[in-house]
Formats: structure tokens, sequence, C-alpha cells
């Protein structure tokens, strides 16, 4: 039985995930898909590395406590892997503001859980050499690199095994790499109901990373009854990824963290001019109060990009276990647009003027439930 390590992403702001769906599974309590879908790894004692963004954290505690309770109160099932508050692109912030969203991210996360690790999962796997020494400030002791979204030029210089990167100002850090030929495995066990290709990939290899959006499960019918059947079928020894800390480094000290690509995201440009708008005015961000912080934090997460310049995900699956497969397709939603809200109240409230921002918050759309339970939360931080 070889060794496995799972690490979740979870993003409450994906780009197919619309703010509506994400309170109607935070809702019901011990009864809410989002228990539910925990609730599994404690039943079948399957340890788990969850990554969490700050944002999302708080929409969990105001819209179901119960989950936060459930998480640390198991602490040998959930290692809680710090994130930003926000799910941004960090290849276009400024190192004061990567250091701020990162801020948020930690205190949220340390409020609410004592199981936090020291490893650190960067959203979209985007980190610059800037970022290393930041990382460090904030007790960091590792990363994790996902070398299979990389060209192949560029992947193929990335080392199987764990091994140190070097940033500025004579920083470093240890890096795991990911094993990313299991994520699309993983994807397609859950989509046919086919474990044994997952089963053999990881039987093949010891202290493999499996790195998966966590969100998935809620994209699909009978989510979390197909990742239970996967937990069921699993014949492997989970580990936490901070067990990996306890492996020899690769001797050669020649790396730096592989820039990412990001061309998905401004792939036909279409946001440009938000993006513009948002560095303009995250040069004064120092200046922003609590408020327009939070908006500025809303206004980064990478979902807005993705929603309009990556197209609807169409995949092959399975609606039972023993019928045909058929396409289904899995919308983007209107991220773009909550973006742009969010943004505008921001300017507006730099030139002094928050009524737009008031008549959100009282008409409770969805996103504004959103910016409620965060505001609720990050209000208390400072």
């Amino acid at each position: 039985m070889n060794n496995i390590i799972d690490v979740v992403n979870f993003n409450a702001d994906a780009s197919c995930l619309s703010s509506d769906k994400w309170i109607g599974i935070l809702k019901g309590g011990r009864e809410s898909e989002f228990y539910k879908w925990l609730k599994l790894y404690v039943s079948y004692n399957k340890k788990i590395n969850i990554g969490i963004v700050g944002s999302s954290i708080c929409d969990i505690d105001y819209y179901c406590p119960e989950a936060i309770d459930l998480i640390e109160s198991n602490k040998s099932i959930f290692n809680i892997l710090i994130r930003p508050f926000s799910h941004d692109n960090s290849l276009v912030r400024t190192r004061e503001a990567f250091r701020i969203n990162l801020d948020y991210g930690v205190k949220v996360a340390k409020k609410f859980f004592s199981n936090t690790s020291s490893s650190f999962l960067p959203p979209e796997f985007m980190l610059s050499s800037e970022h290393i020494p930041i990382l460090r400030d904030f007790n960091f002791t590792s990363v994790l690199v996902n070398s299979s979204r990389l060209p192949e030029y560029m992947s193929i210089k990335i080392p199987e095994v764990p091994f140190l990167v070097r940033g500025i100002n004579s920083s470093s850090i240890a890096c795991f790499p990911i094993s990313g030929y299991l994520t699309n495995e993983y994807l397609n066990s859950i989509h046919t109901y086919n474990f044994n290709k997952l089963n053999e990939l990881i039987s093949k290899k010891s202290n493999q990373i499996l790195w998966r959006d966590g969100e998935s499960v809620f994209f699909i019918p009978d989510g979390i009854d197909r990742e239970e059947m996967w937990l069921k079928a699993e014949i492997a020894k989970r580990l936490w990824v901070d067990n990996l800390n306890n492996l020899d480094l690769k001797e050669d000290n020649l790396y730096t963290y592989p820039a990412h690509s990001f061309l998905a995201w401004m792939e036909e440009f279409k946001m440009f001019g938000y993006v513009n708008r948002v560095h303009s005015l995250e040069r004064d961000l120092i200046n922003f109060d609590i408020e327009q912080t939070l908006l500025w934090l809303q206004s980064i997460n990478s979902d807005i990009l993705s929603s309009i310049e990556k197209k609807d995900v169409s995949i092959n699956i399975k609606l039972s276990p023993n019928s045909n497969e058929t396409n289904f397709t899995i919308y983007r939603t209107h991220r773009a647009f909550e973006g742009e809200e969010f943004l505008c109240f921001l300017e507006d409230s730099r030139l002094g003027n928050r009524d737009n921002l008031i008549k959100f918050i009282k008409d409770l759309s969805s996103h504004a439930k959103k910016y409620i339970s965060r505001y609720s939360i990050i209000k208390e931080l400072d």
C-alpha cells in the first residue's frame, strides 16, 4: 500500500459555482451538502489537506458554522492549508498587495482553526521569486508546484521529488511537486464511477500529491455519492503534506518557482481594462479603510477573469454506475458581473460615495450575502 497526499483547493468564488448555489450548499447545518461532503472524510477516516481561501471560510462560518466545528473537532482528519483571503492571480499583485491578501487569509484561518499547515498552496499556482521572503515572514516552510500546468519546455525542468526554490533577498523555501496526471484521473474516476485506474496510478509510486478542486463534486449530479464511492474504493494510506518535510530535498540549489502563463485568464484581453482599473486603485491600498479593502479583495478574485475568458466545461459522464457515458456541460457563472460591481463600489467609495453599496447590501442578492458574511469577519481582524 502506497502513501497518497490529497490536497484540495476550495474556492467558493470559482467561475462555475454561482453565488446562489454556494449559499444553497451551505444551508441546512448538519444536513447541508457542504457538511455532508466533509463528513465523508470523518466517517471513512480519510486524512485530507484542505486549502479553503479566507473569503470562503467567512461564508462557511456565517452560513454553516457546524462545518467549522466538524473540522476543528477532527484534527486527525483535516489539515488546514492556509490560503490568501482572495483566490487571486498573484503575478499581477504588488508585493504589498500580495502581503495584505495573504495576511487576511492567515488571520481568518487561524481565527477558526488550530490545526494549520506550514505548506502554502498558491492560487492558480502563481508565485514569483519576490513572494518567497514574504511567505517565510509568515512562517511557511514549503510551497506546492504543478508542472502539468506548464508548457513542456518548462515542465521537464521541474524535479519530481521535493526540491528547494530560491527567492529574492537570499530567501529559499522547500517545494513539493504535484502529480498532475492524478488530477485528471480523479476527475475521470468520479465522472465514470471507475476508480481502478486511479488506484493503479497511486500504487506505482509512494508520496504522490493529488491536487484537485473541492468544488468539483458540487458541479455534477450525485457528486457527494460519487466521492463516497471513491473513498470506499481507495486502497492507499493517506498522509498530510507536512509529512513531506521529513524527506531530503534534491541536493542542488538552482531552482526558481516557474512563472505560470496568464493566457487562460486574458486570452482575448476582454478584461484588460478591468485589470488596469484594479491595479490603479491598488497603488493606494495602504490608505484603504476596512470596507474598501474588502471591496478590493472581492475585485481581485482570479475567477472574475475566468468566467469571461474560459469556455464552459464539457465532460463525458455516467449518470449511474451502469449507464453509458453522456455529454454534460458545466457552465461558467456571472462572476465577472459581480467583480465589476464590487470594483465600481470601490471606485465610488474612494470618491466618498457609499450610496450604491448601501442599497446593494439591503437588496440581499446572493453575492451581497457573501459580502455580508465576509465583512462580518474581516472587520474584527484589525
